[in-house]
């Protein structure tokens, strides 16, 4: 069954080596056909090669794309078309970078790279376009779940770019889109994954900082098979919007619970106004809401132990 649904025609962006190459090689054990872009053309053709060795002429191939550049984009999509002899049917969006200083760098590939490549499958594989429907799976990252993981503000733009990221997979993944598209939108939140992009992180990093990560359970290496397997299960079991996460151990579908905490909030927020606790233009701080939050979930379970007096359990 997981076989049948992975044979699919995949586009895959830094497919040359880390996650992609990982991601590819799942797509062919799954009896996909794969087009592998990367930046880096030596590594892309020589990883293809081998993959060709393994997997037979025809089931893969190498395109060069800068993520930066959309002509470059069209051009891929195009050749990508022609190899399979039909449409593209998953687009994963993985290319991306980590850098010490350049933070418009990863601004350009980690956000405008993934977005011009987003808007063109929507545009290719779009029902309401003449497309005949699809997938996106976007690589995201432990940082668009827990901000503040780095030292300087250079930095924290990969973080930006990663909450960027999982916003528009709930965005664009939500039902109405689905309905009028039948393009699919799934994400991956791996956490630290044993890639060049993480070692050579490390590499730039001092002794104390370094251990700190190290000595963290948040922060144990995990191997990119690892990640390819949970993406696998999000690619064929997925629901359009649905992100999965991978770290030491734990593989997961995490819950979009951004909706419920605005409600919830705005409920804590009436009932302090109501209870004339605070004005309508007062600020309510976390930690008034927290309290409030507190004696609801007190209140609440007093009411289900007696509802269970009530019944005789």
């Amino acid at each position: 069954q997981t076989a049948q649904q992975m044979d699919r025609n995949f586009l895959i962006t830094g497919a040359a080596q880390g996650l992609g190459l990982q991601f590819t090689r799942r797509a062919l054990l799954g009896g996909g056909r794969v087009v592998m872009t990367d930046l880096a053309k030596e590594e892309g053709e020589k990883a293809m090669k081998e993959l060709e060795k393994e997997f037979g002429v025809g089931k893969v191939c190498f395109v060069h794309l800068d993520v930066r550049d959309e002509e470059m984009w069209k051009t891929a999509w195009d050749e990508a078309e022609n190899f399979f002899g039909g449409q593209v049917q998953v687009l994963m969006n993985n290319a991306g970078l980590f850098h010490r200083t350049n933070w418009r760098l990863m601004l350009d590939v980690n956000l405008g790279g993934l977005a011009t490549g987003t808007m063109l499958a929507m545009e290719r594989m779009g029902v309401s376009r003449g497309g005949q429907g699809g997938l996106i799976f976007q690589t995201a990252s432990l940082a668009s779940l827990v901000a503040g993981s780095f030292s300087t503000a250079e930095e924290e733009i990969y973080t930006a770019t990663k909450w960027a990221v999982l916003g528009l997979t709930r965005s664009l993944g939500k039902q109405e889109t689905w309905v009028k598209e039948k393009v699919k939108m799934v994400a991956v939140c791996p956490w630290v994954v044993n890639t060049n992009l993480v070692r050579s992180a490390l590499s730039t990093m001092g002794e104390a900082e370094i251990a700190k990560k190290t000595n963290s359970w948040v922060h144990k290496l995990i191997e990119p098979e690892e990640v390819a397997l949970a993406v696998e299960q999000a690619i064929v079991t997925g629901q359009s919007g649905d992100v999965i996460t991978v770290g030491p151990g734990v593989v997961y579908f995490y819950p979009d619970i951004q909706r419920f905490v605005f409600v919830l909030y705005k409920v804590i927020h009436t009932i302090l106004v109501t209870g004339g606790l605070v004005s309508k233009t007062q600020a309510v701080t976390t930690r008034q809401i927290g309290v409030v939050f507190t004696f609801l979930i007190l209140g609440i379970g007093f009411l289900f132990h007696l509802l269970l007096n009530f019944i005789g359990l």
